[in-house]
C-alpha cells in the first residue's frame, strides 16, 4: 500500500468537487430565477384580483346605493356644522368688529387701486391719441 501525502489527497478531492459544486451553484440559480418569476406573476395576479373583486363589492347596488347615501349624508353634515360655526364665528362680537373693519378696508383698497388703474390706462389712452 502506497502512503498518500494529506495536501496531496486534499488537493485531488477539492478538484473532484468543484465541478459538482459548479453544478450546484446554476441549478440553484436556475431554481431561483424560476421561483422569481413565479412570484411576480402570483404578486401581479393578487393584485388584478383584489382590485376586481373590490371595484365588484363597491359597485355592487346593495353596496353602492347606502355608501352613496351615507357620503352624502356626510357631506351634508359638514356643511351644515360649517355653517353653523361660521355664523357663530362671524356673529361673535370679538370677532365681528374686525371682520367688519377688515372688509370695509379690503372695499376700499379695491376701490382706490380699481379707480387709480382706470386713470392710468385713460391717460395711456390719451398719450396714444385714442381718446380726447
Amino acid at each position: 500500500m502506497e502512503k498518500v501525502n494529506l495536501g496531496e489527497l486534499f488537493v485531488r478531492e477539492c478538484v473532484r468537487a468543484i465541478p459538482w459544486g459548479i453544478i450546484v451553484i446554476v441549478l440553484i440559480f436556475l431554481a431561483i430565477t424560476m421561483e422569481k418569476q413565479n412570484m411576480k406573476e402570483a404578486i401581479e395576479y393578487a393584485a388584478r384580483v383584489s382590485i376586481r373583486e373590490a371595484k365588484a363589492a363597491v359597485l355592487e347596488p346593495a353596496t353602492f346605493v347606502p355608501l352613496k347615501q351615507k357620503v352624502k349624508a356626510a357631506i351634508e353634515y359638514t356643511a351644515r356644522v360649517s355653517a353653523r360655526e361660521a355664523k357663530a364665528a362671524v356673529l361673535e362680537p370679538a370677532t365681528f368688529v374686525p371682520l367688519k373693519q377688515n372688509v370695509k378696508e379690503a372695499i376700499e383698497f379695491t376701490a382706490r387701486t380699481a379707480a387709480n388703474e382706470y386713470k392710468r390706462v385713460q391717460l395711456e389712452l390719451r398719450q396714444r391719441g385714442e381718446i380726447r
